[in-house]
Parts: C-alpha cells; sequence; structure tokens
C-alpha cells in the first residue's frame, strides 16, 4: 500500500460516523444547538460579569458614572413646607379668593384669573366629573394647609382643553376612581386638524 493511500484510507466505523454527522435529518438540529449554546453563554456572562472572560490580570474597564445617584430615598414633596416654601398666606392682588368648604359655585373659567384658594378643605361637588375647567392663563395657588379634595367621589379635579395653566401649593387628594389619588388631570391628546 502507497503512502498516498494510508493517508486517504477512511474505515468503515469512520465512513459510517462521517454519514451519520453529514446526515441531512440531523442538520437540522444544529440551529438548535447554536441557540442552546448561545443562551447558556449569554447567561454565564450575566451571571458571571464580563470580568470573567478577561485575560489573567486584565480587568475590564467598569463604566463611567456621570452622575452621582440619590444619598438618600426620594424626598415627600406634596405636603412638605420646608421642601415647597409653602405657598402664600394672603391672595395675591386682584386673585379670587376660594374660601374653605364647597367651592361648586364658583366661575373656574375666567381667562388669565388666579385664583387663591384659603386654608382649609376645598370641595367641588357630588358629581363624578365635577372638576375645575379652568381658563386658558389661569393659575390656582393654595395658601398654607389648603388642600383641594376630591371626597372618593369626583374623578378629576383638573380638566378640559386651556392653555398656560399653572397650578402650586396645592394638595390635591381624594381624586380618581374610588379616591385613589391618580386622577388629578384629565387631559385629553391634541388632534392635528392638518390632514
Amino acid at each position: 500500500m502507497s503512502r498516498h493511500a494510508r493517508r486517504t484510507f477512511i474505515n468503515d466505523e469512520t465512513a459510517e460516523a462521517l454519514r451519520r454527522l453529514i446526515d441531512p435529518s440531523r442538520l437540522r438540529l444544529w440551529p438548535v444547538i447554536w441557540v442552546v449554546a448561545v443562551c447558556i453563554s449569554a447567561t454565564v456572562i450575566g451571571l458571571a460579569g464580563p470580568n470573567w472572560l478577561a485575560s489573567r490580570g486584565h480587568q475590564l474597564a467598569e463604566p463611567r458614572i456621570t452622575a452621582a445617584g440619590p444619598a438618600s430615598p426620594p424626598a415627600r414633596v406634596c405636603g412638605n413646607d420646608a421642601m415647597l416654601g409653602g405657598g402664600p398666606s394672603s391672595a395675591p392682588p386682584g386673585a379670587v379668593t376660594v374660601p374653605a368648604g364647597d367651592n361648586s359655585a364658583i366661575d373656574w373659567g375666567q381667562r388669565h384669573t388666579t385664583y387663591w384658594f384659603a386654608p382649609g378643605v376645598h370641595t367641588l361637588g357630588s358629581g363624578q366629573y365635577t372638576q375645575i375647567f379652568p381658563g386658558t392663563g389661569s393659575t390656582f395657588t393654595g395658601a398654607p394647609g389648603a388642600v383641594l379634595d376630591g371626597k372618593r367621589t369626583n374623578y378629576y379635579a383638573f380638566g378640559g382643553e386651556a392653555r398656560g395653566v399653572t397650578i402650586s401649593y396645592l394638595t390635591i387628594r381624594g381624586f380618581g376612581r374610588r379616591g385613589g389619588n391618580q386622577g388629578a388631570h384629565r387631559h385629553r391628546p391634541q388632534r392635528d386638524h392638518r390632514q
């Protein structure tokens, strides 16, 4: 037997193993095997971190943090006079004074008007859709201790499509379905009429 023949000689067992490896019915499993291998690799990298891939003695660069996170849990803002500074203790010049109690008779739709809520609890009425529909450019500000309460009845405190409305120093509570405090403002998205 020649030297060349020995190199190319394949016994029957080897030939059968190659046929099984190249068998078209088995080739369908290779994509699944690759997907499983990639998933296992991603899991290992995710659990161990990428540094285990680095060669000995070298660490991958740590990500740089550009802004410091909070040193303590987020601060409570609503009702925090130290943070907010409290609203004006008396009505600003020209403002409509809103007394504590039932405010269902007040005309909230005046344009460019400031409404000053006196200290105490303010309500809007008994209807689930009773709410303030402000005029364009209106300002709603509360004195220290002013609370607008939906009494777990009103769905929204403010609604409508007025622009330039400002709400400040006013605690809003008890609005939304079942008074869940989710309904401080109802906003309908603007429609584009240029079509």
